[in-house]
């Protein structure tokens, strides 16, 4: 049974080419990540004069001699029973009318097939700053209520949280279609550490909060070079993760945020915890602890300059280490700082959370009592190491030592075993 609004759609459709001779591709331009083929193009002339002949009366046949198009393929045209991209794109556009020339209408959900299927939100072409965000984020709706959205944290935190993942150890696959790119998340976290489960969940709940499908997906298994299998989470592809690609970060459809720094100086202008949450979702996926140095650091390369111009908009100062061995410049930080910002996020705790939190709250001893000595002692015979046996001593103990004094002690016990 055939739809009435979409007839009454159709039929308003070819009242508008027809009192639209000049008519041209040029409104599909209004469309966010459309590309149209010749082929595309050259189906919309042959569809607008189908529709011409047709209201001039007549009949298939003789708009088939006229036209060269073959008789059953305008057919399906004439009588709705099939229609060209190109015409799809035609009645969005007619429905949603003109925008201005500096935005796109973007589909945030879309078939396998090409049929854009809504809901559309208008998006710009490049940000100027936070305020134009802050537009898209206006218009953009949580797939399903939550605590966080309604009594914590706010929709635009989340997207921010969701923003600062994405340059870290997030997938963000391009997937080139025959008329469009759309792209989506993959996130896969170790489950050596069990609060990474937490943290995938959190991120599934950014991208549900601005309205995309990302769910819990089977563990991967473990790998060649990791032990550990891992948890696994996957985004439904859509233009709207195109646009933040591309836009947001301001990066090429071939780039990689791995190799290829963004262009978000955009963040600069965005409030206060806004920043905070951008610096989270970066930290959670690519920060660290180093309880040698006593510093918070976060991998930033290549995005280092960027990301330390918004750590020191928070009055966080850093430092910068290179790392030889991967070839990656970090920024450091005192831990008190990273605690009180703080830089991983509070809501989900990770395992580098309460690693900052014990850390900054640690006992320290000027003298060791005998007993916590011997118990140091103890675990070093046992073969740990200096970093080992820091981390081992501080959860257990509360308590933070240096790898300096135990390299003492290591060296005493070794003295005493050649005795």
């Amino acid at each position: 049974m055939k739809n009435n609004n979409t007839d009454v759609l159709k039929t308003k459709i070819a009242e508008f080419i027809i009192h639209n001779p000049a008519l041209d591709t040029n409104f599909m331009n209004q469309f966010y990540g459309v590309t149209l083929r010749e082929k595309d193009t050259k189906t919309f002339y042959e569809f607008t004069t189908v529709v011409k002949h047709r209201a001039a009366g007549l009949s298939a046949t003789k708009i088939s001699e006229l036209t060269g198009i073959p008789k059953r393929k305008l057919e399906h045209w004439i009588f709705n029973e099939n229609s060209v991209f190109s015409i799809r794109l035609l009645e969005h556009y007619f429905t949603l009318g003109k925008i201005e020339k500096s935005h796109r209408y973007l589909s945030i959900n879309s078939t396998r097939g090409g049929i854009f299927t809504g809901p559309w939100i208008t998006v710009p072409s490049q940000i100027q700053d936070y305020a134009d965000v802050e537009k898209v984020l206006d218009q953009l709706r949580p797939l399903t209520e939550n605590e966080f959205y309604h009594n914590n944290i706010s929709k635009a935190e989340l997207f921010a949280y969701f923003l600062g993942f994405l340059i870290g150890d997030s997938s963000k696959t391009g997937i080139k279609r025959a008329q469009r790119t759309t792209r989506r998340v993959q996130v896969r976290l170790s489950i050596r550490y069990p609060s990474n489960e937490k943290v995938g969940e959190f991120v599934s709940l950014c991208a549900n909060s601005i309205g995309l499908r990302m769910e819990r997906r089977k563990d991967c298994p473990a790998g060649k070079l990791n032990p550990y299998p891992f948890y696994t989470w996957i985004s439904q592809s859509s233009p709207l993760i195109q646009w933040i690609f591309e836009v947001c970060l301001g990066l090429d459809n071939d780039m990689l945020t791995t190799y290829d720094p963004i262009r978000s100086d955009w963040i600069l202008s965005a409030p206060e915890i806004f920043r905070i949450r951008f610096i989270q979702g970066l930290a959670d996926s690519d920060g660290f602890v180093d309880f040698t140095a006593r510093q918070a650091g976060i991998i930033t390369s290549p995005n280092t300059e960027l990301i330390e111009k918004i750590l020191n908009s928070l009055n966080i100062k850093t430092t910068k280490r290179y790392f030889q061995s991967s070839k990656l410049w970090a920024l450091m930080m005192k831990p008190n700082d990273a605690y009180k910002l703080p830089i991983f996020n509070e809501y989900i705790k990770s395992y580098r959370y309460y690693e900052i939190e014990s850390l900054c709250l640690a006992k320290r001893y000027n003298k060791w009592p005998k007993e916590f000595k011997e118990k140091v002692i103890a675990n070093i015979k046992q073969g740990y190491s200096g970093t080992e046996l820091v981390r081992k001593i501080l959860k257990e103990e509360g308590v933070l030592i240096t790898t300096k004094h135990i390299n003492k002690l290591r060296k005493s016990c070794n003295e005493e075993t050649k005795k």
